[in-house]
């Protein structure tokens, strides 16, 4: 009766039963761990082939924009022409620029890339495989905005209307150079930290990017002292202690344009025997008798420019030989300008244009800057 009230005991028959489910949840569980095991690594392997076919597309996106070494190579190598390359941004992480069909972005400002190696180049993207606009002056410019955190560039074409129907606009990762056809999506936070270089800085370098970056502590901006794109360099002014920080984007050093021959001053500038017009490697021999003595004249009578020196491309020298055998050279301006710089000192040789000095070579000033920025094919 005790046993009855107190115990649950089992009759033979239902513990027989349970020991059968008992087997049977037992053996039901080992498929279940067996089946989630399955479920598990099929979902692993397919993450896997997602990630495979997503880098394999991201490498091919890149790769489709991107400058070739060769299409790279011939880039550096130009004059620059009427405008300046322009930056975007700039922090201590990277920066961003553009010049004619090139957008760089560029990582790592400690360690600027080595000139002769393009991969090491973050990422370069040449424009012209893009369906957009990539002037930087006209009726037709690139326009680029930045977003606020330095993540994405928005790229679209600017100008009139009914000219913008058939371009795309494209939205580029900062951090890993990914294009894709898109607009900037609305109420995009931008980077608002570009500034007019002429009004910003005092005295900037050489010819100068008309947009500066200015950040908390450091303002930059692009400069050329040479006028060609390899010689492009990004300047960093500190805020605290004013100093001036020189990194040259392309090239570990400058490249002097007549490395062997001193560089003259007006004062250097006497006793002239002979004036050669280089522009692109391709000498221009005087073609009217005696003007080396109105161009020595000219330069040595030349007044320095102070304030900061000049906007000017300077993408021409003038070498001069003396009677001693003696070389030199100075670097000229090729607008309409008549000046020339000597290292990093700028003067007026004229109180009118610069087509007096080219007609000394045989040229006509308009048809030179039209040859020298304009068209590939040289006289």
């Amino acid at each position: 009766m005790l046993k009855n009230l107190y115990t649950t005991s089992m009759s033979p028959n239902k513990k027989k039963l349970q020991s059968r489910f008992s087997k049977i949840r037992s053996h039901n569980g080992r498929k279940a761990k067996a089946w989630a095991l399955i479920l598990f690594a099929v979902f692993v392997i397919a993450m896997i082939c997602v990630t495979i076919v997503f880098a394999m597309r991201f490498n091919r996106n890149t790769e489709a924009y991107a400058m070739t070494a060769d299409e790279f190579a011939d880039f550096i190598n130009r004059p620059l022409g009427s405008v300046m390359a322009e930056i975007y941004y700039a922090d201590e992480g990277k920066f961003v620029f553009h010049y004619g069909e090139g957008l760089f972005i560029i990582h790592s400002q400690a360690s600027l890339p080595d000139p002769k190696l393009q991969s090491e180049l973050d990422f370069v993207l040449n424009l012209k495989k893009l369906n957009i606009v990539y002037a930087q002056q006209g009726s037709r410019v690139l326009d680029i905005k930045i977003s606020k955190d330095g993540q994405y560039a928005y790229l679209s074409s600017a100008g009139a209307i009914d000219e913008m129907q058939d371009f795309d606009s494209y939205i580029v990762s900062l951090d890993t150079g990914f294009v894709k056809k898109g607009t900037m999506p609305e109420n995009t936070e931008l980077f608002t930290g570009v500034k007019d270089t002429f009004t910003t800085v005092k005295n900037p370098v050489g010819w100068y990017s008309n947009h500066c970056i200015v950040n908390e502590d450091k303002t930059y901006y692009l400069t050329s002292e040479n006028g060609t794109v390899r010689d492009i360099q990004l300047i960093t002014m500190n805020k605290s202690d004013n100093t001036v920080e020189h990194r040259y984007i392309f090239e570990s050093e400058p490249i002097p344009m007549a490395s062997q021959m001193q560089a003259y001053a007006p004062a250097d500038i006497t006793d002239i025997a002979d004036v050669e017009l280089v522009v692109g490697g391709i000498h221009y021999p005087l073609m009217v008798e005696n003007a080396q003595a109105e161009i020595e004249k000219a330069f040595f009578q030349a007044r320095e420019i102070e304030m900061g020196g000049t906007g000017c491309p300077f993408d021409a020298e003038l070498l001069f030989t003396k009677r001693s055998g003696e070389q030199g050279f100075v670097t000229i301006a090729t607008d309409s300008c008549a000046v020339f710089k000597s290292e990093d000192v700028y003067y007026d040789y004229s109180d009118k244009d610069n087509s007096i000095l080219l007609g000394y070579f045989g040229l006509d000033a308009e048809a030179f800057v039209e040859m020298l920025y304009h068209n590939t094919d040289r006289p």
